[in-house]
């Protein structure tokens, strides 16, 4: 009598049941409400990542930067001493360009290395996730999410290393990087969309990672990193800039840090990229994640 009761009283707690998701797109109020209640976990993962790249000691964070910033003086070398180009008096859009070909490099290689390298490690965040697509329950979106909040901590003191240069090259900081939020928020869900959608194909088709490194150096390629837009028009087919996403986002970012408010346009299409990254990543991610566990 007594151990019915227990069972009856056992029965009646309020449970949670699970049901696997057949296909298609999951209930999209829900699966946030998930994400959100696991976003210590994502937010824990890219710490531990940090931690595993050294990027958490004050010696790590300091290659992390360093690493960027050498990069930038071998194509100063290249580009600037040995090819006898520091810089064009004839384009005046941009002072730190024409006067310091070198912070000019710095701050475009930031910028791009971000989703660049946001991609690369994104892209195998969910096939490296192993066994615990298998012993947990939660939105597989936290590996990637991870993956862009790992190179977002590295973004953000490249950014302050970014400005060391800057005021050391005799430029003033300009009321214009109060803007900055919006490069960053936008450039981040692009990001997490781009790697979004990667990190579901690799799922099926593994050699996918090793194609990236060629296609995002051709993207860096292909951008107005080595060269102000004017001359980026003159060299890169117009297509294959209208096409690059990153041109606005640099854009952006190098109106911001020369004093001029980007126009109109530049914020809809940083915008616009984000929003679409979002969506076809997003989408392509969700449609499929039920499948990664028996894939992977």
């Amino acid at each position: 009598m007594h151990s019915g009761a227990r069972l009856s009283s056992a029965t009646s707690r309020p449970h949670t049941v699970y049901t696997p998701i057949k296909g298609g797109i999951p209930p999209l109020g829900d699966y946030l409400r998930r994400t959100w209640q696991h976003r210590e976990f994502a937010m824990e993962l890219a710490r531990s990542t940090l931690r595993a790249n050294n990027a958490a000691t004050t010696l790590g964070q300091v290659w992390q930067m360093l690493n960027p910033i050498l990069m930038a003086g071998v194509y100063y070398l290249v580009w600037g001493v040995l090819l006898g180009r520091t810089g064009n008096a004839e384009l005046d859009t941009y002072p730190i360009f024409t006067e310091s070909y070198l912070t000019f490099l710095v701050g475009g290689i930031f910028v791009i290395n971000f989703t660049i390298r946001s991609t690369l490690s994104g892209a195998k965040s969910v096939v490296k996730a192993g066994g615990l697509l298998f012993n947990s329950n939660f939105p597989r979106i936290v590996f990637p999410l991870s993956s862009v909040l790992t190179e977002f901590y590295t973004y953000l003191p490249m950014l302050g290393a970014y400005f060391m240069f800057h005021v050391v090259s005799g430029f003033p900081i300009p009321w214009t990087v109060l803007l900055l939020p919006w490069l960053l928020v936008t450039q981040s869900l692009f990001s997490l969309g781009v790697v979004l959608f990667f990190s579901t194909v690799t799922v099926y088709f593994r050699d996918t990672s090793n194609i990236l490194p060629h296609l995002t150096r051709i993207l860096f390629f292909l951008s107005p990193v080595l060269w102000v837009p004017e001359e980026a028009r003159q060299r890169i087919p117009a297509l294959a800039l209208e096409l690059n996403p990153m041109v606005p986002f640099l854009h952006f970012w190098n109106e911001v840090v020369n004093g001029v408010v980007p126009d109109a346009m530049t914020f809809a299409t940083t915008a616009g990229w984000a929003v679409l990254a979002m969506v076809v990543g997003g989408i392509m991610f969700l449609r499929n994640e039920h499948d990664f566990a028996v894939r992977v």
